[in-house]
């Protein structure tokens, strides 16, 4: 594959084979692409990366009902540019690997059982050697190399069985995280000594969680699914000099912290007639704080432009949400509409650091805040959406939604919610050969949060041409397909309202990719 608007170029082998019990797979990928153009400009510098992904799994039959599979995925990128932050990642790497059971029995106590045991490891470099920094708003006059790292392990296990009508699954699940960040601070004029500091400090947090659900057909054609979980986190900080830090800076003694908490769901779904089914349901869900939100130190937010530090004494956001779909189809026509509305409490948002006089950002370019909760927040918002077969040969689709949210205890917009996008295309396929024409836009976003600092996005809209088929085959059971497309065809300048530092999005872009089975 190849595209113009960044020089990219792809490469992608994947290939399976398999002897009696035994069956294996595997792929490798390769992609590398200079700065991309936005729409009427020149190209932007620092964007460009180069990456490898190659993974490789095998599965042996057992028996007729189980099955032992395991997989793994490396991931690695040199070189990924970040235009709208103050570094580039020099180095990231990702190993992935899971070793997973399953079996189906109705013979047993349980009819279903699914298990696997996951091991995942992240590292990552970030540099600013190739920025000019003497003059930069944002750490002034001093190189800044990062390094952080993740390491996950943890087991899931789903346990199905149907008792009289209704379907039971118990799930559960467990895994450990370890994180650790630092970096060096490293000044570009004399006689300023070098500084060392910690980001996160050996965070470790056990997770688990237990879910029974059931799902139940009930009078009618309607069917019940209902589920009940609980969630638990133990969290700690495990280097001394980071424990002391926080200590002091909350007045504890100790830096741990325990969470435990219920969540439920009850969802109705139904058919009043052929072609037309509904949906609605309710929910009371959590989530919990990340470990930057309990214990980072000094992190650069790229969203907002702020150092966040973290806060032990966070609360699980909650949410209680209410939803209702509606599907209609006919013979040609299909639609679908989802409305929704959530009210959420303890909504973690970022409030200026009371213990540092330059929280604020009021004229210079220190700018300090910390982890905080405010009482009440609401959001709702619709999604809609149609296709129309027209004919054997042609088919319209397209597109629309909208979201609202709103920090109610604060009263100001809730950060970045995006504003009403749409799409609409039209297709039309041969027996081996196709072309779509879609057009997409976004209106402006006014409704923008001052504590995030976001600012007002103007609408865009912008079209794509795309084209395929495939081709004759060669022999056998080989052949070739052809895709090519030229997006943004009208090479509009524009940047979504969720683009980080306004960044804009790629301009003009000709597209091709060709794919050859054997």
């Amino acid at each position: 594959g190849y595209e113009s608007v960044s020089t990219l170029g792809r490469v992608r082998l994947q290939g399976g084979a398999s002897w009696k019990d035994l069956a294996v797979r595997g792929s490798y990928s390769y992609r590398k692409a200079d700065d991309f153009s936005p729409g009427g400009s020149d190209p932007i510098p620092f964007s460009g990366f180069e990456k490898r992904n190659y993974s490789g799994s095998l599965a042996w039959q057992m028996s007729p009902r189980s099955t032992l599979s395991a997989s793994f995925l490396g991931d690695d990128a040199w070189m990924v540019g970040y235009p709208v932050l103050l570094m580039d990642a020099t180095l990231a790497q990702a190993r992935i690997g899971s070793i997973s059971y399953e079996q189906i029995d109705p013979s047993t106590g349980i009819t279903q059982i699914q298990s696997r045991l996951y091991y995942n490891q992240v590292d990552h470099w970030m540099d600013d050697r190739y920025r000019e920094v003497a003059e930069r708003g944002v750490m002034r006059g001093m190189y800044m190399p990062m390094y952080g790292n993740t390491r996950t392990y943890g087991l899931i296990s789903d346990l199905r069985h149907p008792i009289g009508a209704a379907v039971w699954t118990l799930t559960l699940d467990a895994h450990q995280v370890s994180q650790f960040g630092d970096m060096w601070m490293y000044s570009i004029f004399p006689g300023v000594a070098d500084m060392y500091l910690l980001n996160m400090g050996d965070v470790e947090a056990t997770n688990y969680a237990t879910t029974l659900q059931v799902n139940r057909p009930i009078q009618g054609r309607a069917q019940l699914n209902a589920s009940v979980r609980w969630d638990g986190s133990a969290r700690r900080i495990l280097r001394a000099d980071m424990q002391r830090i926080f200590a002091a800076r909350y007045g504890t003694s100790s830096t741990e912290k325990t969470y435990g908490f219920p969540s439920a769901s009850l969802a109705l779904t139904g058919s009043m007639r052929p072609g037309l089914r509904w949906r609605v349901a309710l929910a009371s869900t959590a989530r919990l704080p990340t470990n930057v939100e309990n214990f980072g130190h000094y992190i650069y937010n790229y969203v907002d432009g702020f150092f966040y530090t973290g806060n032990p004494t966070l609360k699980p956001e909650r949410a209680h949400q209410l939803e209702a779909q509606l599907d209609v189809g006919g013979q040609h026509v299909a639609a679908r509409i989802t409305g929704y509305v959530s009210q959420l409490r303890d909504a973690i948002v970022g409030l200026p650091d009371p213990g540092l006089t330059e929280s604020t950002r009021p004229s210079g370019s220190y700018a300090f805040r910390i982890y905080s909760q405010t009482d009440r927040a609401l959001s709702a918002g619709f999604e809609s959406s149609i296709a129309w077969h027209i004919s054997d040969a042609l088919e319209m689709a397209g597109s629309i939604s909208y979201a609202y949210a709103h920090l109610t205890s604060l009263d100001e917009p809730m950060p970045m919610i995006p504003p009403v996008t749409g799409y609409a295309r039209i297709i039309y396929r041969s027996d081996q050969r196709w072309i779509e024409l879609e057009g997409r836009g976004a209106g402006p976003q006014n409704r923008v949060s001052f504590l995030a600092d976001e600012d007002v996005t103007d609408g865009f809209f912008v079209t794509h041409l795309r084209a395929g088929g495939r081709l004759t085959p060669w022999s056998g059971g080989t052949s070739m397909t052809v895709r090519i497309g030229l997006e943004n065809v009208f090479d509009v300048r524009y940047h979504e309202h969720l683009s980080i530092g306004n960044l804009p999005a790629r301009g003009r872009n000709v597209v091709m990719a060709l794919t050859y089975v054997l």
